[in-house]
């Protein structure tokens, strides 16, 4: 795979990841919805992972993992359905938040150490 290619997947991966970090952030500070941009930043990051022949996970035991990422990404196209998201799944929130942080750290982790 050519540099330029590499280096755009990377940027996209830490851009995505970068964004989900903020969000997680938002979320923690009071912002409910803002998690529902958490996970679509979430779902989006696989594809450049993959390219880059990398699989990083959610953490084992938890209650996410990207085929559920993406499925939720796929209920998520509009501002009722991201409201009714929240109220759907209120009790788990704060566990998202957990595993989408400890994924976005990953997924940072992984690319770092394809960098070097």
């Amino acid at each position: 795979m050519s540099n330029v290619l590499t280096d755009l997947l990377i940027n996209r991966a830490n851009n995505h990841a970068r964004e989900g970090f903020l969000k997680v952030l938002d979320y923690e500070t009071g912002d409910v919805e803002a998690i529902t941009l958490a996970l679509i930043e979430a779902a989006s990051i696989p594809q450049a992972l993959i390219k880059l022949n990398l699989n990083v996970a959610y953490p084992e035991g938890g209650t996410l993992n990207s085929a559920k990422v993406q499925s939720f990404q796929k209920g998520l196209q509009n501002a009722f359905q991201k409201t009714s998201f929240v109220e759907g799944y209120k009790a788990d929130l704060d566990q998202f938040a957990q595993e989408l942080w400890a994924y976005f750290e990953n997924v940072c982790v992984a690319v770092e150490r394809l960098e070097s």
